[in-house]
């Protein structure tokens, strides 16, 4: 009598079972033979989503007709299921330690299972938060990941596993969270942002973030819209006159609104301005010219390039390949700016009610509609994130259904990965709607929990 020790990963049942293994009755001193399963016993390893510590033991007999044959002691033998990384091993029932349940045998990892992964597909495991931003990075720093199909999974705050299945929605949030941080950790700048040196990010940690870019733009259309496009600009083309053509308007959207307001008025009207401010705002920038009505407009637009264009110079050397690689010049960066900038009437475009809506439905309709109209763009943008992962505009519709959920029950529900938004079909009061919304976007994080 001989016990199987095998193991499944992803399996949380111990179980007991005899089996029966046919064999040619010409096979002398099998090393590897298949144990076929039936339906039942499948169904019952793949059921359980649990991690198994120790391998799973039953005693068998092996037979077929008159047959018979010994199983060699320790041998490996493949599991014919549907479920992945089975493997069995076979010991001598002598050597099983008594009354001490299921005895643990030395198996490979999980790692060297064996089935083995599509080249062409990484899994991507990050955790919420702050470290998502250099986990997604270091991702990234593999060359040819801009080829590879990325699945992601996310490990919450208290260690478990997202339940979500990443078609779309997981990665614009992603990608969103991303360029989020990166504008918090990475940028200078007020609503324009240019890269900042650290030094903890090198040449390979640029290059990394410049991949994320093209994979974020080329499979779901996600571009990080507050990068100064003078920056971008000289990154991907050397015509100095198209990146003069937007270095004013993103100098302006960069300095600080005090700094603006006195820059600006010295710019358009000099013989208005405060002297003792303007040259508190020039110390700020390091400008050690004198300023005079003659040449302040060269010496705020020498400020601009210094600023815009001079100071990331490394860091846009470092990104330019990837952006060369996405084939994008100046035109085409003015159209993705212009086609993902969200606001609210391109939002209300987006929406796709029902053909067909009652009375209450039709209330509810105007309410959204009516918030969407009342949000800044910050809200905007976390409105849309709650809908379709991504803060900006990528995607061509938001399907709004409505529920019948009621009580303490009573939210909006959204699925990122389909966008679709469902409402609750009766609210007293668009006080009472907004209120709620409110309350969810205000939460800024939101934890997706359906499959």
């Amino acid at each position: 009598m001989y016990k199987i020790m095998w193991s499944v990963p992803q399996c949380g049942h111990l179980q007991m079972m005899d089996k029966e293994v046919v064999t040619p009755a010409e096979t002398e001193n099998p090393s590897t033979m298949p144990i076929e399963m039936s339906p039942a016993q499948k169904s019952d390893i793949q059921d359980s989503q649990d991690f198994l510590d120790s391998p799973i033991c039953f005693e068998g007999h092996y037979t077929d007709g008159e047959i018979s044959f010994d199983i060699p002691v320790h041998s490996e033998m493949p599991i014919l299921t549907e479920a992945e990384n089975a493997t069995a091993v076979v010991v001598d029932d002598d050597t099983m330690p008594q009354n001490e349940g299921p005895s643990v045998v030395s198996m490979a990892a999980l790692n060297d299972a064996t089935t083995e992964k599509s080249p062409y597909s990484v899994e991507m495991i990050v955790h919420m938060g702050t470290s998502s931003f250099f986990e997604v990075m270091s991702y990234f720093k593999d060359p040819e990941i801009s080829d590879k199909l990325i699945t992601i999974t996310r490990i919450l705050s208290n260690g478990e596993r997202e339940i979500a299945e990443d078609t779309g929605g997981v990665l614009r949030d992603v990608l969103t969270e991303f360029w989020q941080t990166f504008y918090q950790m990475c940028t200078v700048g007020r609503e324009v942002k240019v890269p900042a040196l650290r030094h903890d990010l090198g040449e390979t940690e640029w290059q990394a973030i410049g991949r994320v870019l093209l994979y974020g733009f080329k499979y779901t259309g996600y571009w990080p819209i507050k990068l100064s496009k003078a920056f971008l600009f000289s990154v991907i083309c050397s015509n100095e006159e198209e990146v003069k053509s937007c270095l004013l308007e993103d100098f302006w959207k960069f300095v600080t609104k005090p700094d603006m307001e006195v820059l600006h008025q010295a710019y358009e009207n000099y013989t208005q301005v405060d002297e003792d401010e303007l040259l508190d705002c020039l110390e700020t920038y390091e400008c050690r010219a004198k300023p005079k009505e003659d040449n302040i407009r060269s010496v705020i637009l020498e400020i601009a390039h210094t600023q815009l264009i001079q100071k990331p110079t490394f860091v846009g050397n470092c990104m330019r390949e990837c952006l060369l690689d996405a084939k994008i010049n100046p035109n085409k960066i003015e159209e993705i700016y212009s086609n993902v900038y969200p606001t609210s009437r391109r939002v209300i475009k987006s929406f796709k009610f029902p053909e067909f809506m009652d009375a209450m439905e039709s209330e509810v309709a105007k309410h959204i509609k009516r918030y969407v109209k009342d949000a800044d763009g910050d809200k905007l943008g976390q409105f849309l994130r709650y809908c379709t992962g991504s803060d900006l505009l990528t995607v061509p519709q938001i399907s709004v259904e409505f529920s019948s959920l009621t009580g303490f029950q009573r939210r909006p529900v959204a699925h990122t990965c389909g966008c679709v938004l469902q409402l609750p079909r009766l609210y007293e009061s668009y006080m009472d709607f907004r209120y709620e919304f409110d309350n969810i976007l205000n939460q800024n994080i939101w934890v997706m929990d359906i499959v």
